[in-house]
């Protein structure tokens, strides 16, 4: 199924889009995918069914990224696997200065203070760092983005991240439709 679903994709972008070679799948969470369906064996599977056999014409290669892993074991598709292992928690200096101050503004010594006070409760957790990021770009762009870093945008800040993540971890299925034309 994974297979079709790649060669699905391939099919709708060829349309606009000539001479399709290089497929890269990126997969995140791929634990929680195995979860879903009760298997514990997703690693396996996908590096199997991507890897291990060409699919058509196309050169496939497999990201996975994961808050949690299983042991990788071997792989039969001639390829080295490689682990990236990400820091225990990212710089806060660098937090605040390359994700949190989206205009590049010059900060004072106590905004800085107070945005290095909310990068410490998220270092530790990239994917939450991602996800305040996107709720700071949020509030710049719909003009909610108060003057000061006070209580009150700390709290609202957190309980957009919150939100953020639950929605985002809420595993979906494809559409009806989608299953269709995978002749599912």
């Amino acid at each position: 199924m994974i297979r079709e679903i790649i060669l699905l994709v391939v099919a709708d972008v060829t349309v606009v889009r000539q001479d399709v070679t290089d497929v890269v799948v990126l997969l995140d969470e791929p634990l929680e995918l195995g979860n879903h369906f009760n298997n514990s064996d997703i690693h396996i599977i996908l590096r199997t069914a991507i890897l291990n056999e060409p699919i058509g014409n196309l050169r496939c290669t497999l990201l996975m990224s994961s808050l949690d892993t299983l042991q990788i074991g071997n792989t039969n598709s001639k390829r080295g696997i490689i682990v990236s292992r990400l820091p225990e928690i990212l710089d806060e200096d660098e937090i605040v200065d390359k994700i949190f101050n989206i205009n590049n503004s010059i900060l004072t010594e106590k905004e800085r203070f107070k945005w290095k006070l909310i990068a410490s409760l998220v270092s530790n957790l990239p994917r939450i760092v991602q996800f305040t990021k996107n709720v700071i770009i949020k509030m710049h762009k719909d003009k909610m983005m108060p003057q000061t870093i006070d209580a009150k945008f700390v709290k609202q800040l957190f309980a957009a991240v919150i939100s953020d993540a639950k929605n985002r971890y809420n595993a979906k299925l494809p559409s009806a439709e989608i299953l269709y034309r995978m002749g599912i």
